[in-house]
């Protein structure tokens, strides 16, 4: 693809794609789902046959063009909320993430408990 200018609504038009690449792959797991409108939880999912309901908290990577590191950090304050949020809602509370670079993209779903397990926090970022 030729080198153009990315638009300036990429940051908004990444962030619903994340969305729904997490909603289709909620879904092809049996899950249902809705969007929340909200910066704490942006996915509410539940599997009627586990009869739990799951909410996600979502970030996005993108790693295409000069980035200067290659990692997505969530805040122990983003992870905070979205327990806190999740324990509001009566979810378990998940991390979704979606890192695209160049002709790839990948999609990580996790609790936050799991997260922090094989990250551990401490320096206030989970890289």
């Amino acid at each position: 693809m030729p080198n153009i200018a990315q638009s300036s609504r990429l940051s908004i038009i990444s962030q619903d794609f994340a969305v729904a690449a997490f909603f289709y792959w909620l879904s092809r797991c049996g899950f249902k789902c809705f969007r929340m409108h909200d910066n704490l939880i942006t996915i509410i999912a539940k599997n009627p046959k586990m009869k739990k309901r799951f909410g996600f908290f979502d970030k996005i990577g993108n790693w295409n063009i000069g980035t200067a590191c290659e990692l997505v950090s969530i805040t122990e304050r983003q992870l905070k909320k979205t327990r806190t949020a999740c324990t509001a809602s009566k979810c378990i509370p998940y991390v979704a993430v979606l890192i695209e670079k160049k002709d790839e993209i990948w999609i990580f779903i996790t609790t936050v408990s799991h997260l922090l397990e094989i990250q551990p926090s401490g320096t206030g970022i989970v890289d």
